[in-house]
């Protein structure tokens, strides 16, 4: 089961046409996929402030913060695409 890096943000506004969600897909120039949860998370918890720095300037135009950093399965991302 692979495992991938989700960024929620949280806005003060809510707007429908944009998702609040970022999935980092990639990292330094690789594919950001993890082989178990456990490898992920501790990716994460070494590298939150620059995921986090990631998230920001990626929604540079909005006024948000970063709500979550967290561990998925590419199961859970499909199952939520399917909705």
């Amino acid at each position: 089961m692979n495992w991938l890096i989700i960024v929620g943000m949280m806005f003060p506004t809510l707007d429908f046409e944009r998702s609040n969600v970022l999935i980092i897909s990639e990292i330094a120039g690789k594919p950001a996929i993890f082989s178990s949860k456990p490898e992920c998370e501790s990716y994460v918890q070494v590298n939150w402030q620059a995921i986090s720095a990631f998230a920001m300037q990626e929604f540079y135009d909005r006024r948000g913060m970063v709500r979550g950093i967290a561990c998925v399965t590419e199961d859970t991302l499909e199952k939520r695409d399917s909705i």
